[in-house]
C-alpha cells in the first residue's frame, strides 16, 4: 500500500526515489491510495479553520466543499478500512508513504484500531500512539510549529490532528466500542498544539530521550482517567448477540461523506461564543483538569 497519489510516486523517480518495481515481487499487488501530501493538507486545514471561525451562512456549504477537509478524512477512513479488511482476510500488508512518518502512521493506526479491541482502550490507544507516532519518528515539533517563529513554515501540517479527527468519526459511529470518550480525543488535540507535554514536542525518539525530562501526556491523562472513561463502553461483548462472549474484533466504519460530521467540540470551540461564555468555559475546564 503506497499512501501517495500515483503521480507523486512517479515524480519522485526524478529525485532518486520512486516506488517498488513489482517485477521483483512475486504474488504482490501495489496499490496507490491517493492520499495527498502535507502541503495539500495544510492548505485544506487553513481554509477549513478560517471557515469555522468566520463562517457565513450564505457561503458555508460551498466553503466546506471547496476546502476538502472532510474529503481527506473520508479518504483516510476508507484506506484504513481497506487495510484492516485485507489483514482480517489473512493477507500481509506493507504500508508506506514518502518518508513513513505522516500518512503511514495515520493508516497503520486506523487499521489497528479497527482490527483490535485493545487499541480501543485507553491503555491500548496510548501504546498505539507511542509506538506508531512517537517511536517511528513523526515530526511533532515541525508539524505543529513548536519552536518555529514563522506561522507560514512550509513543513507545518496538521497530520496528527487529522488522525484524531478520523478516530473521532469512528468513535461517533461505534460509541460503545471504545473505552475512552471523545473528551480524551479533544484533550489530545489541544495538547498537540499546546507544547505542554514532551510527548508532542519533539521530532524523533532520539530528541525526546536526549532532552531534559518532561511530563508525558499519558501520565497526566491517566491521573484523571475517570474524566476520559466512556460510560457506554461494553468491552468485547458481541453487539449482535448480547448473550455471546465472542469478542468484537473488526469494526467497519462508513467513510462516505454523508456519514461524517464536523468535530464541533474542537473546531467550533472558539466560534459563536460571547466573552462571558469563553470565561465560564475556561473556569470549568480548569476545575476538571
Amino acid at each position: 500500500m503506497d499512501a501517495r497519489p500515483r503521480r507523486n510516486a512517479y515524480a519522485n523517480n526524478f529525485l532518486g526515489a520512486g516506488t517498488e518495481n513489482m517485477d521483483l515481487y512475486e504474488n504482490c499487488v501495489l496499490e496507490f491510495l491517493n492520499i495527498e501530501n502535507i502541503h495539500v493538507m495544510r492548505k485544506s486545514f487553513s481554509e477549513f479553520k478560517d471557515l469555522c471561525l468566520n463562517c457565513n451562512d450564505s457561503s458555508w456549504f460551498s466553503g466546506l466543499e471547496s476546502c476538502h477537509w472532510l474529503d481527506h478524512i473520508s479518504k483516510l477512513i476508507y484506506c484504513g478500512t481497506r487495510i484492516a479488511n485485507l489483514l482480517n482476510s489473512g493477507n500481509s500488508v506493507v504500508v508506506h508513504c514518502s518518508d513513513g512518518w505522516d500518512r503511514t502512521p495515520q493508516l497503520t493506526c486506523l487499521a489497528q484500531i479497527l482490527l483490535d479491541p485493545y487499541y480501543r482502550t485507553i491503555t491500548g490507544f496510548s501504546c498505539l500512539i507511542e509506538k506508531e507516532w512517537c517511536s517511528f519518528g513523526h515530526k511533532f515539533a515541525i508539524r505543529a510549529g513548536h519552536g518555529f517563529h514563522s506561522p507560514n513554515d512550509s513543513q507545518r501540517s496538521p497530520i496528527f490532528l487529522q488522525f484524531l479527527d478520523s478516530v473521532w468519526q469512528i468513535h461517533r459511529q461505534f460509541p460503545r466500542s471504545f473505552q475512552f470518550n471523545d473528551e480524551l480525543l479533544l484533550f489530545l488535540a489541544e495538547q498537540f498544539f499546546a507544547a505542554r507535554f514532551g510527548t508532542f514536542m519533539f521530532n524523533s525518539e532520539k530528541e525526546r530521550l536526549n532532552a531534559n525530562p518532561t511530563v508525558s501526556v499519558w501520565t497526566f491523562a491517566l491521573e484523571r482517567i475517570d474524566k476520559f472513561l466512556n460510560a457506554n463502553y461494553i468491552g468485547t461483548m458481541n453487539l449482535e448477540n448480547s448473550n455471546s462472549l465472542e469478542p468484537v474484533k473488526l469494526i467497519l466504519p462508513d467513510h462516505r461523506l454523508k456519514s461524517l460530521q464536523i468535530w464541533e467540540a474542537y473546531y467550533f470551540k472558539f466560534a459563536f461564543r460571547t466573552p462571558d461564555k469563553i470565561d465560564n468555559d475556561a473556569k470549568t475546564r480548569k476545575l476538571l483538569l
